[in-house]
């Protein structure tokens, strides 16, 4: 089974720009939020999930300017994270 997913990454700040260089070269295992807001599993050891960051700059001043990210992996099923999942809170 293949999964795909997409994700934005705002901005064009050094740390949009160190996120994009670095999670492009990883293979990782992630939990994906649902629409319902079930984790999701995605990638598992030997099947990692891969990304792919792409820039757009926005091309008006009220356009999105960041990162879309999309990832792919191939699974023998999907798995439901039930675990804790605490978030690192925003800095101020």
């Amino acid at each position: 089974m293949k999964v795909t997913f997409e994700g934005f990454h705002p901005g064009n700040k050094a740390k949009a720009l160190e996120f994009a260089r670095v999670v492009k070269n990883l293979g990782l295992i992630m939990l994906v939020p649902d629409a319902d807001g079930t984790y999701l599993q995605v990638g598992a050891e030997g099947l990692p999930v891969e990304l792919a960051p792409s820039y757009d700059s926005g091309k008006l001043s009220s356009g999105r300017r960041g990162f879309i990210v999309k990832g792919e992996a191939y699974a023998n099923g999907l798995y439901i994270y039930e675990g804790d999942v605490l978030m690192k809170p925003a800095a101020a």
